[in-house]
């Protein structure tokens, strides 16, 4: 796919330095999509658009812990709420986050509250009960 958007777009960036996008980089993602097989699209079932690229990259950057500021630098944004916004926590974030705040004798134990939060099997005030007792 890279071979694609470089053979189409030479420029130097995806998003031009005023924030628009290249005119041909909507025909050269939905070709690159069409190579690969993924759906293009808002209205097809799966379908991604080029908005979507943008908040995969913001998170896996902040994934990878990269601080607010240059990510914001990186994507335009002027404050680190709106990368807050594009950014979204993945399996492995959430692992490492979990790593760092238990100890191994209440990974376990945060881990089920974790789960009965997921699935609605307790309420925010029982939650926050909890967890100040672990």
């Amino acid at each position: 796919m890279l071979e694609l958007l470089n053979s189409e777009y030479p420029g130097e960036f995806v998003f031009t330095p005023d924030g628009k996008e290249p005119s041909k980089l909507y025909e050269i993602i939905k070709k690159a999509c069409e190579t690969c097989g993924i759906p293009y699209g808002r209205f097809k079932p799966g379908g991604i658009i080029l908005h979507d690229n943008r908040h995969t990259w913001i998170s896996r950057l902040a994934q990878a812990g990269i601080d607010l500021a240059t990510i914001a630098d990186f994507s335009g944004h002027s404050t680190k709420e709106m990368v807050l916004h594009y950014s979204h926590a993945g399996p492995e974030s959430r692992k490492r986050a979990m790593d760092v705040f238990a100890s191994p004798d209440n990974r376990k134990q945060l881990q089920d509250i974790y789960e009965d939060v997921k699935e609605g099997k307790i309420t925010l005030e029982e939650f926050v009960r909890l967890v100040r007792l672990v």
